[in-house]
């Protein structure tokens, strides 16, 4: 048996091993790189649609609050006038005037 080519068929094979190792590490290295850039995108997108929704947020709860001041101005000012037509209604009567039948016009 001659063994003078185990040396050669060693170092061949040990060549396609560091080649495949080295091929392996690159495309480990690769990945992580890729992995690392769509985690900065993701994370930037991410930014901008919070920041999208707290100024939406934002606007509507300004809205809200104009909307609740506006309501409470307009309760105060039907108090007045419920009370006004009271007072003009109480004139009639006492003056023995029938004040007309409220008219239902909204739904």
């Amino acid at each position: 048996m001659d063994l003078t080519g185990i040396p050669a068929v060693l170092s061949g094979l040990l060549a396609i091993g560091v080649a495949f190792g080295g091929g392996m590490k690159w495309m480990l290295s690769r990945m992580d790189r890729q992995d690392a850039a769509e985690r900065t995108w993701q994370e930037n997108e991410r930014k901008k649609l919070e920041a999208l929704l707290t100024s939406r947020i934002t606007s509507l709860e300004k809205q809200i609050d104009e909307q609740t001041t506006e309501i409470g101005r307009l309760r105060g000012e039907l108090t007045s006038y419920v009370r006004h037509v009271g007072v003009l209604e109480g004139l009639l009567k006492a003056n023995g005037i029938e004040a007309p039948a409220l008219i239902k016009v909204i739904g």
